[in-house]
């Protein structure tokens, strides 16, 4: 069992149905292209007892048995804007994958388009400053590593299967994208290097003591392994200017707005998870001397899911990249082969 399949870092809480506040979109789902875009919501029985008290969204920084103080998020704590609970709605992600829907052309550019270009912030005195270029990477590298699942799980004629040829068109023939994806990965295990004395005391309660127990092991494991590396990401000099950081902010929050264009439910969970683990991962870097951010339950459960998505996408590309160069070669071996039949 790995982390995320347990029954706290499973289920995530999402409101997937909220319209798009810029243009009017239409629902895309196709069996034919994919399996469809649905979402399968969970009953309400399936969710843990204790989460079902309000107060547990809120995750008290300082108490590590047992939660009894609890925080309204401040602004410097919202870097993603959270669904409403009235329209939030549990969903178990080991039954809804990412996976390749049929979902894209004009609706899905459109989108992507928009969120590029968010990256334009007011800086008169450096406009190439590193604020700007790690915007930049974290969203490339977020959309990188959505195509890299995709090409892992293509459909076509009936199956799902790895699709070299996709994943080398979108991404094996841009080397940038690919080293953005890397980049966006030490981003976030540099938050988990961070956050690792609270992640390691955080009470995790499910109601169901051994699955806590096999949660509360693979979490630390994780923790030993992030914790015994060198830093990933030199976070220090960064933000130091205030109204950038805020910049960053605001276009981190837009963006989430933009998800809700999304036409395909299945997209939209998925692409909303792992914005709000990037988003923690912000402000987990970015927090002040002396600052501890507060957390929500859902921003530690995106988080450790965009931390396994990355680290699968890592070991995808590189199978990828394997079979890229299996394929050159053989390629290759084809043609020297012709070439000697052709001078006997």
């Amino acid at each position: 069992m790995i982390v995320v399949n347990t029954i706290y870092f499973k289920y995530f809480k999402v409101d997937f149905l909220r319209e798009c506040p810029f243009w009017v979109q239409n629902y895309v789902c196709s069996i034919e292209l994919g399996g469809g875009c649905e979402i399968c919501v969970c009953d309400d029985s399936e969710i843990p007892l204790p989460w079902k008290e309000k107060k547990t969204d809120f995750v008290n920084k300082n108490v590590s048995s047992t939660f009894h103080e609890w925080y309204e998020q401040k602004d410097e704590d919202i870097w993603i804007k959270s669904d409403d609970d009235k329209d939030a709605m549990f969903i178990d992600l080991t039954l809804n994958p990412e996976k390749y829907t049929g979902y894209g052309g004009y609706n899905a550019t459109r989108i992507w388009n928009s969120i590029y270009s968010e990256n334009c912030f007011v800086d008169a005195e450096n406009s190439d400053c590193k604020e700007h270029r790690v915007f930049y990477r974290l969203i490339s590298g977020l959309h990188g590593s959505i195509t890299v699942h995709i090409s892992q799980n293509y459909y076509q004629d009936g199956f799902f299967f790895p699709n070299v040829d996709f994943y080398y068109w979108k991404l094996g023939k841009f080397p940038e994208r690919v080293k953005n994806i890397y980049f966006t990965y030490l981003f976030l295990t540099r938050a988990i290097q961070k956050s690792e004395p609270f992640l390691r005391n955080m009470k995790i309660d499910t109601g169901n003591p051994e699955n806590d127990l096999k949660a509360e092991s693979l979490k630390n494991k994780i923790l030993d392994t992030v914790t015994g590396c060198s830093p990933t990401f030199e976070e220090s000099g960064m933000f130091e200017n205030q109204d950038l950081k805020k910049q960053m902010r605001t276009k981190f929050q837009n963006i989430s707005s933009l998800f809700d264009c999304i036409s395909c439910q299945s997209c939209k969970v998925h692409a909303k998870l792992q914005l709000l683990g990037i988003g923690t991962a912000l402000k987990l870097n970015l927090a002040g001397k002396g600052i501890e951010p507060h957390f929500e339950r859902n921003e530690i459960i995106a988080l450790f899911n965009t931390f396994a998505k990355f680290s699968d996408s890592v070991k995808i590309i590189q199978e990828m990249e394997a079979k890229i160069q299996n394929q050159n070669q053989n390629q290759n071996q084809n043609q020297n082969q012709n070439q000697k039949k052709d001078e006997l």
